[in-house]
């Protein structure tokens, strides 16, 4: 009520204000003619906005803080333990020599290990911390992984590959697993845990923190990128132009079963891929966490956001969750689907999606918490459970008066276990249990969540009984003592 009140004097006083400035426009008319009252509009709006902006800011960091206080959030932790999940591996990767890195073995450092290389060949390196080596990895069909733990990549005062990554991958169809990378800065402000510039990489089961970006990618419109079980932990710049994750124009970029948190500034995923399937993360601010967008996906194309559990934090500096073409609108063909989400909204003035293109977005089946509007833009809600706000909206947001949208519920409680500690598992009283609408797995296979995230980096499979949980996860009765 106290954000309503502040919405209301801010209008009254804006009325009053523009009341004002006219009468001083027009007086100013009259007495020195159209070009000075020009020259002056135009100063007083580049000031004017300069001190709205700097105003606004201060107003947004003290509603954050006060948000947290009383949300009493807990930040979020690093997760990563070493798993060997046993994915096979890729045609043609693996297929040559195996080259042994570590102390006491054939090559010392991943980089001279690297200058060795031919296609197809096994790169193991030893558990341990190799500070300041960096490399460019240009043969293709490699398997490049840790054995006995894993290999930290730890770049802290290194300059790095051609000042862009700790490793720069430019040969194709290549898989690394159980790498640490962590600490890289570049005079671009965009230094990379890995930068990619060959087509086909597999990332499994690493840890991306304390760099300027986790993973960046050159635009290559035929290349694919996946990246799974994996953690990414406060990277980021300042000026908000680096990312978590930023894969530029690529013909498909997927994400599963990773967990990231405490973005600093920028958005934890950024993607202009044609072809996105972001399914089963789990993606938190906490409370320290200042991402922009949780998932910005910039150019549209067509999206599958499933089965995730997304939290944008009350520092974060953008008050949308999920960004849908901002950057490059107008395709009638974009589609956006947002489905069995678990997404919470702890920023003021928050809106859980925002389609800026010209196809259709879907919401089914999310469970959405939050002082947050419902979504903007051309979309069709189906089988949603929300939680009822007070914030005044401004264009067609109530939840289920969207076009084509039915059978979705407002309520007072989401009924989960633990807000303030981002438990969001449902309580058996929840009011997501049941509520969800079935999605035919014969017509639309890649809407239908068959996994759950497990804490950290893990998965299992969904069972559902009945009609599916609106969210992330279906009700699971705790095991008894």
């Amino acid at each position: 009520m106290r954000l309503r009140k502040v919405q209301r004097y801010l209008l009254a006083a804006g009325g009053l204000a523009l009341i004002l400035v006219l009468v001083m426009l027009l007086s100013l008319a009259v007495a020195q003619g159209p070009d000075a009252t020009l020259r002056v509009v135009r100063g007083g709006l580049t000031q004017g906005r300069d001190s709205a902006v700097a105003v606004w800011r201060r107003i947004e960091l003290g509603l954050a803080r006060r948000d947290q206080a009383d949300l009493q959030l807990t930040a979020a932790a690093d997760a990563f333990e070493f798993h060997n999940y046993g994915i096979e591996q890729q045609g043609g990767q693996g297929r040559g020599r195996v080259l042994r890195v570590g102390p006491g073995r054939d090559y010392a450092t991943p980089s001279a290990a690297a200058a060795a290389a031919s296609d197809g060949d096994i790169i193991e390196i030893a558990a341990g911390t190799y500070h300041g080596d960096t490399t460019m990895w240009k043969r293709n069909d490699l398997i490049i992984r840790a054995v006995g733990g894993v290999a930290h990549l730890d770049a802290s005062d290194t300059a790095l590959i051609q000042d862009k990554a700790i490793w720069l991958v430019r040969g194709s169809n290549i898989r690394v697993e159980n790498i640490e990378f962590s600490h890289a800065v570049s005079r671009d402000r965009n230094g990379a845990g890995i930068r990619v510039e060959g087509d086909g990489l597999y990332v499994l089961a690493c840890f991306f923190h304390d760099n300027e970006t986790g993973i960046l990618t050159n635009s290559l419109p035929q290349a694919h990128l996946r990246v799974e079980h994996s953690e990414f932990a406060r990277n980021g710049h300042d000026d908000g132009q680096a990312h978590q994750i930023y894969v530029n124009q690529f013909a498909e970029f997927s994400a599963r079963f990773n967990y990231i948190h405490d973005t600093h500034v920028g958005s934890a995923i950024k993607s202009r891929a044609r072809v996105n399937r972001i399914a089963f993360n789990r993606i938190v601010d906490g409370a320290l966490g200042s991402s922009n967008y949780a998932i910005d996906l910039s150019d549209g194309g067509t999206a599958y956001v499933v089965g995730n559990t997304i939290e944008h934090g009350p520092r974060s500096g953008n008050g949308n969750m999920i960004m849908f073409a901002a950057e490059r609108a107008g395709r009638v063909d974009d589609e956006l689907f947002v489905v069995h989400n678990t997404l919470v909204s702890d920023r003021h003035f928050a809106t859980f999606v925002a389609n800026r293109g010209a196809g259709t977005g879907y919401l089914y089946n999310n469970l959405l918490i939050g002082d947050a509007d419902f979504a903007q833009g051309r979309v069709a809600a189906v089988g949603n459970v929300a939680t009822k706000h007070g914030l005044l909206r401004w264009s067609n947001d109530t939840l289920g008066g969207i076009e084509g949208s039915h059978a979705n519920r407002l309520v007072d409680e989401p009924g989960i276990v633990d807000r303030a500690q981002l438990d969001y598992r449902l309580r058996a009283d929840s009011p997501a249990i049941d509520a969800g609408r079935e999605i035919d797995a014969a017509t639309a296979p890649e809407l239908v969540p068959t996994q759950e995230y497990v804490h950290p980096c893990a998965a299992r499979e969904r069972v559902v009984s009945g009609l599916p949980d609106a969210g992330a996860e279906e009700f699971s009765a705790p095991a008894a003592p």
